[in-house]
């Protein structure tokens, strides 16, 4: 008689990460949207210029603590690859306090946006500073330039309120600028530079949180600028909540060109945008501090060792398949280290926002087809920031918002991963290991996940077993199952992880 096959039982489930409904505003639900009108022009320089002066300036303690942030940024759009660099001056009298300069690239046709601030300990409440902002542009040749919402002021959002500052201070480059929660500011540039073209156009969606609207790209929703997107990997998005927003302008829906006309949809007799992937309900910097922060306190220490564990044990898993160590041995093979040989290969600059990269240290090096589905650390590996890597994640090429069809072009000269697997929608196993997986299967189980470090409890979960089910998860998606392989293989289910 054949044996039964239980299925895996999942590791204890941590505590409630989130609380829907918790702490909304009350103003808006996050359905709600409106289109608004870009600021177009064609700059007849190389060079260009917004400015602003901010004079008598009182800075707010922010965090309860004598902490003052004086912020800047906007959302920005050019039809060429544009140099831009933002610097800030601080004053008090003539003296100057504090300097910044920050660039950034930006790459065509690809709204972005950008922000920078400076700090100062705030001794003396009552002094007052002024403020020199300059947004530069640099290019080679006369380029087109949109924009949306410019910002420039003293934050105060965050004044008595202590709990948010390590939360703040967290990937803050990731939610520059509107972690500032500043009014739009208008800058001063020379009208003489620049041609006005006609006006183009943004949805801003509401956030259901702090009430603002902030922009969401329909030409382009995996380019996540306000909001995150909600169901990027099992799109199209069938929450209606998070898809469908009822446009608050109507009489704005002639700035929206025909081709993009298929996103506006009648609901309730009432035009609305409706969005393939969705976005949270949430803007982005409310979900850091509102939900991330104080909702889900659970993703701890713990639970980054848990991904650590698992993210070694897949690397490890698949060196030993494929009997390849290519950053172990590329010293031998090559005569440099793996490391400066990405580096260099980038040009020292990381990949997805151009930063340059001054030391390989200051480099993290990605994996440009995901690790979770078995594709390898290898020479096809890309140069990223340490912002640009943790927002890429376990992304496709295709799906991360600074990836363009220009940038994945160039992607898959640098890499030599072919243009197509790039380019791909679905998410691609790498079929070659799995088969190798499947063809070894008895040595996976009674080998493999049999070994000390992944039989420890850790939390109260074995190793194995988180190993097994995040394997399991990418398997299933191209029909294999390893233990039916190795109930077939052996007559029995393997012992090294935790079966009913």
């Amino acid at each position: 008689m054949d044996t039964k096959i239980n299925y895996f039982i999942q590791p204890k489930r941590r505590l409630t990460r989130q609380r829907s409904g918790f702490n909304v505003g009350g103003i808006k639900t996050g359905s709600e949207c409106k289109i608004v009108s870009t600021n177009r022009f064609k700059v007849l320089t190389q060079s260009f210029i917004l400015s602003k002066r901010l004079e008598g300036i009182i800075f707010t303690e922010l965090f309860g603590q004598n902490l003052g942030i004086l912020g800047t940024g906007g959302y920005f759009k050019t039809d060429k690859d544009v140099a831009l660099t933002i610097q800030i001056k601080l004053f008090n009298g003539n003296s100057l306090v504090k300097e910044l300069n920050k660039e950034v690239k930006v790459t065509a046709n690809h709204w972005i946006r950008v922000g920078a601030d400076v700090e100062l300990e705030i001794k003396d409440i009552a002094k007052e500073y002024n403020a020199n902002i300059i947004i530069l542009f640099n290019t080679k040749v006369p380029f087109e330039l949109e924009f949306y919402d410019l910002y420039a002021g003293v934050v105060k959002y965050f004044a008595e309120k202590p709990k948010y500052k390590d939360s703040y201070y967290e990937k803050t480059d990731l939610y520059r600028p509107d972690i500032y929660y500043l009014e739009p500011t208008i800058f001063d540039f020379d009208r003489r530079l620049v041609e006005q073209l006609d006006s183009g156009f943004l949805v801003c969606k509401s956030c259901n949180r702090c009430a603002r609207f902030l922009p969401i790209d329909i030409t382009n929703e995996i380019n996540a600028l306000g909001f995150s997107n909600h169901c990027k990997k099992k799109a199209p998005c069938s929450h209606n909540a998070f898809s469908r927003y009822k446009i608050e302008n109507p009489e704005n829906v002639g700035l929206i060109p025909p081709k993009y006309e298929k996103y506006i949809i009648t609901y309730d007799g009432k035009p609305n945008i409706r969005t393939f992937y969705g976005f949270q309900l949430e803007c982005r910097t409310c979900k850091k501090f509102v939900v991330n922060a104080p909702l889900n306190p659970l993703r701890n220490k713990a639970q980054h060792h848990e991904d650590g564990a698992r993210r070694r044990a897949f690397e490890r898993l698949i060196i030993e398949l494929t009997g390849k160590d290519v950053v172990k041995t590329f010293r031998l093979t090559e005569g440099i280290e793996f490391q400066d040989y990405i580096w260099s290969k980038f040009s020292k600059k990381c990949f997805g926002c151009g930063k340059e990269l001054k030391k390989n240290s200051d480099m993290d090096i990605d994996h440009t087809l995901p690790l979770v589905y078995l594709w390898p650390l290898d020479v096809s590996a890309t140069a990223l920031c340490k912002t640009c890597n943790s927002q890429k994640h376990e992304l496709f090429p295709n799906e991360f918002e600074l990836y363009n069809k220009k940038k994945l072009i160039e992607l898959s000269k640098l890499t030599g991963i072919p243009l197509k697997i790039l380019n791909s929608k679905e998410r691609i196993v790498n079929i070659a290991v799995a088969n190798l997986l499947k063809k070894r299967v008895e040595w996976f189980f009674n080998d493999f996940l049999a070994r000390k470090d992944y039989q420890k409890i850790k939390k109260g979960k074995k190793v194995a077993d988180l190993v097994y089910k995040a394997l399991n998860k990418i398997l299933t998606t191209i029909n294999l199952d390893l233990v039916a392989e190795y109930r077939k293989n052996t007559g029995k289910v393997p012992t090294t992880i935790t079966l009913e």
